[in-house]
């Protein structure tokens, strides 16, 4: 879902609105939060300001929950793999998770050192 910033009323309301699908094509209701009113120009000028504010912490929020997403994924896998080698013998068991950490440990270095 990406928030962005919409004029209503000839331009007098500042909305933030969601949307999603193709080109910004709605594939459901969507949802919007009023931000203000634009009748005089410093009172513009600051609805502007809020609503940037609002829309870039939303969009925050949301592609953090897709990372959160693909993290249980990830860990899902990670538990359903470790099942499957739970049936292998013990010495395969154990070289394969000191495997699998050392992977685990690659890809947290490298995000770490992304962000």
């Amino acid at each position: 879902m990406i928030w962005t910033i919409e004029k209503r009323k000839q331009g007098m309301e500042i909305w933030a609105t969601s949307s999603t699908g193709l080109n910004g094509q709605l594939a459901f209701k969507p949802d919007a939060i009023f931000i203000g009113e634009c009748y005089n120009a410093k009172e513009r000028e600051r609805t502007h300001y809020l609503a940037d504010i609002i829309v870039e912490a939303l969009n925050k929020a949301e592609s953090q929950d897709k990372k959160d997403e693909e993290d249980y994924e990830q860990l899902f896998s990670a538990i359903e793999r470790i099942g499957c080698y739970l049936k292998q013998e013990p010495k395969v068991m154990l070289e394969t998770l000191l495997h699998v950490a050392e992977q685990n440990a690659k890809n947290k270095n490298k995000e770490s050192s992304i962000d």
